[in-house]
């Protein structure tokens, strides 16, 4: 059977004049090329007419009508028909080969199915992934439409937050005034619960300061009062002005107590005195002054003259105040560790020291008492001499001045 020549173009014609159809293709094609339909597989003229049909589609949209023209002009090979061969069943070396096809045939199936599911899996990986990406876009979006809300409400949120600070700050108002309220001032006892209820150490500490420090006896309960209610404190009872002048005379027999421990303790004491009068009275003052330099005031007394033999009675009824509130010197040798004397340049205390050193001898004969002056005295004798001086040379030239 010989065949008719069809070209491409004929094939491409009839594929688009029977809309595709696979039983007309095939009759059309057959007869025209004179070939018998039972010889050749239907799907096979049907699938090569096609692929004829696609590659002038392609041709054209490239536009290469040259090559265009060549393949449509190029003749049409119709698929030839593969008859089966009969298998002999003696023959071996076939069986062989179908083993080993049925073999290739099953590992093939087997990979095909791991590749199945190989793209089933990374399908869905990304079928999560675009599910994640989905939510994460709808999250934003949600997000946006909040944010409008807000925006929206910008006003009445504005509003609201002030009408809320407002009431925080009424509340904290009151919170404040409720606290201030509630806060009990402390208060201080300052008396004892023994017999008689005197005041305790630590008031008689803080007079004792006081006093010391030359605060008068009508400043100290003011005083004491303003400092405790700058702490917000209260104190029960303060001693009134003849206490705290009870507070002072304790004072001083624990300063005299003191000094008898200092004058017992020590063994090279230096005694000095002066007197002052001020405003027609007259007073007289004694100090020591131990081995470490640590200067103290014995006494100081009112007299009602400046003779020598007052001097010594004021200095002697002060010592026997510090023998008798010390407890541990005896009368007799007070003075025996007094080793020196220092006073001014009168002549009233050179006859002071004298009846002292004679006294001190008599007591503690091996006691021999040394004498010296001050030298700061003559320096501010010298200094008043010199100030009145330059007055009088003032007023001289302001007298000459109004001469001439």
């Amino acid at each position: 059977m010989s065949n008719m020549m069809v070209t491409n173009n004929v094939v491409h014609d009839v594929f688009k004049h029977v809309n595709g159809k696979l039983q007309m293709i095939n009759k059309v094609l057959c007869e025209l090329g004179a070939v018998t339909p039972q010889t050749i597989i239907v799907g096979s003229i049907y699938n090569k007419a096609k692929r004829v049909v696609h590659l002038v589609r392609k041709l054209r949209n490239c536009r290469n009508n040259e090559r265009l023209q060549k393949y449509l002009q190029t003749d049409f090979v119709f698929p030839k028909r593969v008859l089966k061969r009969k298998v002999d069943e003696n023959d071996e070396e076939l069986r062989e080969d179908y083993k080993k096809l049925k073999h290739t045939i099953k590992v093939h199936e087997t990979s095909n199915l791991k590749l199945r599911k190989t793209l089933k899996a990374i399908n869905v990986s990304r079928q999560h992934e675009t599910i994640v990406l989905l939510k994460q876009r709808v999250n934003s979006f949600v997000d946006r439409k909040n944010q409008h809300e807000k925006g929206t409400h910008c006003n009445t949120s504005k509003t609201i937050i002030k009408n809320l600070k407002g009431e925080i700050d009424i509340l904290k108002s009151e919170y404040q005034n409720d606290e201030n309220n509630n806060v009990m001032d402390d208060l201080i006892e300052t008396r004892l619960e023994s017999k008689g209820k005197p005041f305790n150490d630590k008031i008689r500490q803080i007079y004792y300061n006081f006093r010391s420090g030359g605060i008068g006896l009508q400043h100290c309960t003011p005083l004491i009062k303003c400092v405790l209610n700058l702490l917000n404190m209260e104190i029960g009872d303060l001693p009134s002005k003849t206490t705290a002048c009870n507070l002072t005379t304790e004072l001083g027999l624990i300063a005299k107590q003191h000094i008898g421990e200092e004058i017992y303790n020590a063994e090279n004491v230096t005694m000095h005195r002066d007197a002052s009068t001020k405003l027609g009275r007259h007073f007289y003052g004694v100090q020591i002054t131990n081995k470490k330099q640590q200067t103290f005031t014995t006494g100081l007394r009112e007299v009602t003259d400046g003779k020598a033999t007052t001097y010594v009675e004021c200095t002697k009824h002060i010592f026997q105040e510090v023998t008798t509130f010390s407890g541990t010197l005896d009368p007799p040798n007070i003075f025996g560790k007094v080793k020196n004397f220092m006073t001014d340049r009168s002549a009233k205390e050179y006859k002071v020291n004298k009846i002292l050193a004679t006294e001190i001898s008599a007591a503690s004969p091996i006691n021999t008492v040394q004498s010296f002056t001050c030298t700061v005295h003559p320096l501010l004798q010298f200094s008043e001499i010199k100030y009145y001086e330059e007055e009088m040379d003032e007023n001289e030239d302001e007298y000459d001045l109004n001469l001439e």
